[in-house]
């Protein structure tokens, strides 16, 4: 389809070819009105002829577009002019994989940042129950920084009919199709994994782990030959490389990992075994297979096709535990055990779901009117991330991988931690207009700023606080030590997860919540090893407060240190006397921990929950159970719904020997 260049396709001048391939032809366009280069992907007429093509394509283009990773490939338009069909994408500089590895294997390291990247990305499609089909190097893109972003997701999916009909094949390249593919059976994500594994091998050597030039000898080595192994001569390979790979490729589907972040997990710490540094422990949990995809068997053929530890991972840290004193270690140990049991309950009975469209609906659409974004359930929390002002010589389209990451870190990874994330579709340019916009959306967190040619600067701030339901702390006192700047100079590596965590734990010991503030806590302490923290600008009282955060459950006596110096600044708010209680709590130095705690209650509102919470416990440790009832009485009377009150509060009846007020 040369005889395009020159021509255009709506507001698409085309301008040349970038590249061929079985389905598609793929050129250099600009787009008119906004005057920027784009990828335009044109469809070959004999895979969209078919009478049912217009209506499958555009759902598959709806699909694709809907995806927001910040390694998939960005598809900002879709169309067709008479009889041409196309894609408009954003156009990457830097090849693609399938070209990187024309110069051989890739060094160990450099393997596990860009799997990770693929990995993250497939990972996410997968949870949104999208299957890509074709997954092999070639449809992986590279920027100019040597980033790596997956494309062509649901492009397989429009030529099924067409490459069955022709071919007699299932679906995908020859060189990375699972054994269930080329046999035509149904496919489901694990197929994807197969593709994955195939490509970490080449990726690793150079080389596929099978290759024939008889299609019928390649596909009879991917359904009954066995995986070749790595040369552990070589430095770089271990055993444990070599697991991943055997793993990822076995024939039956049910034996391969269960998920594609759980191999790049796996990858990962071979990695940082080989540079010496320490690894992440991983446990094992099944979460639910996306849905399988049944695509009409096919016989299988032997013409050419024309063709241009391992399980899902969570993080866990391991801090020095602290040696309690013997006086409390039963008492402690059994407040912890029921806290531990309730914990584990609520984590099971809450279901992962996905996060409904993000797609803003606007009243009235004029651009002083605030935009209402769809809303999330009562029991979750909002994270806004509104559009960056630009304000450098070139527009950059970066906003995404900020609402991305905290979507994959805070969202999709992290279920229960009860933070949604949606998109707030314009520039937010003062701290005032950010909170009537948080206000009107109810959001707990907003997120908004600029950007230039080089940096990213973002203010992470309180949204509503009228989401909070008990709290009574001043609204200057609580964004004294929540509201931040923070600074980005590379989004795809960096994230503002953290500084949102700090402002939600903020908010949550301000509305007197115990339970959810321990939750946070927990949650930042699982982030702080697998994310790369946004530099947090200045030296405010909540700049310090979100460099402190961290170290609370990995180094609590440099916590508390961190803590007199931002009390200095500011003697007079009880939220820095608050936290550093609990950090003499964990260590076990009640005394210490209450006279903090005391002074936050007195500095704090009547009626602030949260240190007559630890108060109760102060006493419930020294056994002095009628006082400990009387406190948490008191937290009653304010909160009666109080679940986590309710049940420390029947404990303490029960150790009192009062059975039946323990029940009730």
């Amino acid at each position: 389809m040369a005889d395009l260049i020159g021509h255009r396709l709506g507001q698409y001048e085309i301008l040349s070819v970038l590249g061929q391939g079985g389905m598609a032809t793929v050129y250099r366009a600009r787009q008119m009105t906004v005057n920027r280069e784009v990828a335009l992907k044109v469809i070959k007429p004999d895979m969209s002829s078919a009478e049912s093509f217009p209506a499958r394509f555009s759902r598959e283009a709806e699909m694709i577009a809907r995806l927001s990773h910040p390694n998939i490939l960005k598809l900002f338009d879709y169309g067709q002019e008479g009889e041409i069909t196309f894609l408009v994408m954003e156009l990457l500089a830097g090849g693609t994989l399938h070209d990187m590895l024309k110069q051989g294997a890739l060094p160990l390291a450099r393997v596990d940042r860009l799997f990770g990247q693929i990995a993250s990305a497939l990972d996410y499609a997968h949870q949104q129950g999208i299957i890509h089909r074709d997954l092999k190097p070639q449809n992986v893109l590279l920027d100019t920084h040597g980033n790596a972003y997956l494309t062509d997701f649901g492009i397989a999916r429009l030529g099924d009919a067409a490459r069955i009909t022709q071919t007699g094949l299932a679906i995908g390249t020859p060189a990375y199709m699972s054994p269930e593919a080329w046999q035509g059976e149904s496919i489901d994500y694990r197929s994807d994994i197969y593709a994955l594994g195939a490509m970490l091998y080449e990726m690793l050597t150079g080389d596929l782990p099978f290759h024939s030039d008889s299609p019928y000898k390649l596909m009879l080595a991917h359904v009954n030959e066995a995986p070749p192994h790595l040369n552990l001569s070589t430095a770089s390979f271990s055993p444990k490389t070599d697991a991943i790979i055997q793993k990822a490729l076995a024939k039956n589907p049910e034996d391969r990992p269960i998920s594609a972040t759980a191999m790049a997990s796996a990858l990962h710490n071979v990695s940082t075994e080989a540079e010496g540094l320490p690894t992440q422990s991983i446990e094992t949990s099944t979460p639910p297979l996306p849905p399988i995809i049944k695509p009409t068997p096919a016989p299988i053929a032997t013409k050419p096709v024309v063709q241009d530890s391992l399980d899902n991972a969570k993080t866990t840290l391991k801090p020095t535990p602290q040696k309690p004193s013997k006086r409390n270690n039963r008492l402690g140990a059994a407040v912890l055990l029921i806290a531990a049991v309730i914990l584990v309950v609520v984590l099971a009975v809450i279901s992962q779901h996905n996060s409904p469209s993000s797609t803003a609906t606007q009243v009235p659409n004029t651009d002083t009117a605030i935009v209402q974004v769809p809303p999330v359930a009562a029991d979750e929390n909002m994270v806004l991330v509104a559009q960056l002002e630009q304000v450098g010589k070139q527009p950059r389209d970066v906003g995404r991988f900020i609402s991305a990451d905290l979507t994959n870190t805070l969202d999709t990874s992290l279920p229960f931690s009860k933070l949604r994330i949606r998109d707030y579709p314009k520039v937010i340019s003062s701290p005032e207009q950010a909170i009537a916009v948080a206000k009107a959306n109810h959001a707990w967190v907003i997120v908004w700023g600029s950007v230039d040619d080089d940096l990213i600067d973002l203010q992470v701030q309180v949204g509503d606080l009228g989401v909070l339901q008990h709290n009574k702390i001043a609204e200057d006192v609580i964004r004294r030590y929540t509201d931040v700047q923070v600074r980005l100079t590379d989004p795809h590596t960096q994230s503002v997860a953290v500084p949102v965590l700090v402002i939600v734990d903020s908010m949550q010991t301000a509305d007197g919540n115990i339970y959810e503030t321990q939750r946070v806590i927990s949650l930042l302490d699982q982030l702080k090893s697998t994310i790369t923290n946004a530099e947090v600008v200045g030296s405010s009282g909540a700049a310090q407060i979100d460099r402190t955060e961290l170290l609370f459950l990995s180094d609590t006596p440099k916590f508390i240190e961190q803590m007199q110096t931002i009390i200095d600044l500011d003697a007079s708010n009880p939220l820095p006397y608050m936290y550093r209680s609990l950090g003499y709590f964990r260590l076990q130095q009640y005394d210490l921990g209450l006279q903090d705690t005391e002074s936050a209650k007195r500095l704090g509102p009547e009626g602030w929950t949260t240190p007559l919470f630890v108060i109760a416990i102060k006493h419930f440790l020294d056994k002095d159970y009628p006082v400990a009832i009387t406190e948490f009485d008191q937290i009653l009377q304010l909160n009666p719904k109080d679940w986590y009150t309710l049940t420390i509060r029947g404990t303490t009846y029960y150790l009192k020997g009062n059975i039946d007020q323990a029940i009730d």
